[in-house]
């Protein structure tokens, strides 16, 4: 089994020479045979490793399952980092599932371990049964093709090395390494969702079916990964070719793309204007797609306060949720942490929609939700303008009229630079180095670009093209808050 993971480790370049690599550790079998496995392959892979624990403080045997992995730690030599929380409080206050909540908060002190001890990748121990029970539980809740590819063997810096192997293979590996483990008496309870689907389906289909019910669904979800990579880069393509000059969508060259294609690119360009598409379905892109094939003038609601119209030959799409209507409760659910395969979601306001009263935007930067706020303001007198900017770290005030064509809020990307005078540019990269930032910190830091050129890193520099000057009429306040 060993080998067998160590070359899916190479086919998926889940781990560099000289990672150092995080492994969470929960103490249940699969944990500990992943803890096993990566231990066995530090040298021929050359990479360091260290463990974590996170206490979901929802069991009385939480404390026995932490001694355990700490033992093991300190027998085998391994660096041990731990953290805890009080999840049902947190699940409780947050409307949210204990198993949502305790998945984003391991998450979190995942990450913020991880960054501690320096560590550039994540091993977490999904198996075979896992990815099954992943797209059952996607499939049975209501999902789109995206959904049914599963977990990632490699996500971010988040790495699956047992994605590989079966939960039998598991236990037998560790029969015959002599290792015990833990077992967490929730697992056997199939009142959560996922428990159910584990321990109820999926053995009902292995038995009743076909006994590899498991991996042909994890195979499927493999292959299903790859129709999806090929469908978004079409998706990225068409929307480079579907923009119009004022940043939406032009309908007449929409409607000569696959169907597919076109409720992909619908889906993607609402994500790009607003916040979150949570609760848009696929049933609110058939209807947009409608629109887009009825009059001119029309317009929709969208769950979220998003609306969508039509004018002319173009599709357009704005938020119509202010500060106050949106209030915490949706910054709360729609960005609480981290998801198991999630993504960072962007968010994004054309120039021509910013006024002088103040617009909203939220956006989802590795695992920190933001909320920015943007206010136009005519003056008069530059000079007492720049005097009066505030020394604040998540404040900026630039030229408006500096803006090309609208603003975006990410994470950076390997092409973007800003400007260190009115001529010379520096790439993004390049900042993060001179100011020591790890890479595996850079994807948490949240921009705000017009393109490919930053406007500002987050809580750091503004980028000189847009600085404001003594030739400046219009600026723009913007104010980056964490949620």
């Amino acid at each position: 089994m060993e080998e067998r993971i160590l070359s899916y480790i190479k086919q998926y370049h889940m781990i560099n020479s000289g990672d150092h690599v995080m492994a969470a550790v929960s103490g249940g079998a699969d944990s500990v045979c992943l803890l096993l496995v990566l231990e066995s392959l530090r040298e021929r892979l050359d990479f360091s490793l260290s463990v974590f624990h996170f206490n979901h403080g929802l069991r009385e045997n939480a404390g026995r399952d932490e001694a355990f992995v700490k033992e093991l730690c300190e027998i085998k030599g391994i660096p041990f980092y731990t953290d805890k929380a009080d999840v049902g409080a947190i699940a409780a206050s947050g409307d949210l599932s204990i198993e949502e909540a305790a998945r984003i908060e391991r998450y979190k002190a995942l990450d913020k371990a991880a960054a501690l001890a320096g560590a550039q990748k994540i091993a977490v121990a999904h198996h075979l049964m896992d990815q099954a029970e992943t797209v059952l539980f996607s499939l049975c809740r209501g999902t789109g093709l995206k959904g049914l590819c599963g977990m990632r063997p490699v996500r971010d810096n988040v790495i699956r090395p047992l994605l590989c192997c079966s939960r039998d293979e598991i236990e037998a590996y560790l029969e015959n390494c002599g290792q015990t483990f833990v077992t967490d008496e929730t697992n056997s309870d199939d009142a959560y969702s996922r428990n159910f689907l584990r321990l109820n389906i999926i053995p009902e289909l292995e038995r009743n079916i076909n006994s590899r019910a498991s991996s042909h669904i994890a195979g499927a979800a493999d292959r299903l990964s790859g129709v999806w990579d090929y469908i978004a880069q079409q998706t990225k393509d068409a929307l480079s070719d579907l923009r119009t000059d004022t940043g939406n969508i032009s309908i007449s060259r929409l409607e000569k793309y696959h169907p597919v294609i076109q409720k992909e690119a619908v889906r993607a360009f609402i994500l790009e204007k607003v916040h979150t598409i949570k609760d848009v379905g696929q049933g609110h892109i058939d209807e947009c797609l409608d629109l887009c094939r009825g009059q001119s003038g029309k317009s929709l609601d969208l769950p979220g306060g998003i609306k969508v119209s039509k004018s002319f030959d173009e599709f357009c799409c704005s938020s119509v949720i202010s500060e106050n209507e949106s209030g915490m409760g949706l910054a709360d659910k729609e960005f609480s942490g981290r998801a198991d395969d999630g993504e960072n979601v962007s968010a994004c306001i054309m120039k021509d929609e910013l006024s002088s009263e103040e617009r909203m935007i939220c956006a989802s930067v590795g695992k920190t939700a933001y909320k920015v706020l943007l206010k136009t303001e005519d003056i008069d007198d530059a000079g007492e303008i720049m005097k009066a900017i505030p020394i604040k770290r998540y404040t900026k005030w630039i030229d408006y009229d500096k803006i090309d064509g609208g603003l975006e809020i990410r994470s950076a990307d390997k092409d973007d630079h800003l400007y260190i005078d009115d001529i010379h540019k520096k790439p993004v990269s390049e900042y993060f180095k001179d100011r020591k930032i790890p890479l595996s910190r850079r994807d948490e830091i949240p921009v705000i670009a017009d393109g490919d050129r930053i406007i500002c890193i987050g809580d750091g520099r503004i980028s000189a093209h847009v600085k404001i000057s003594k030739d400046t009429r219009r600026i723009l306040k913007i104010s980056i808050t964490e949620f």
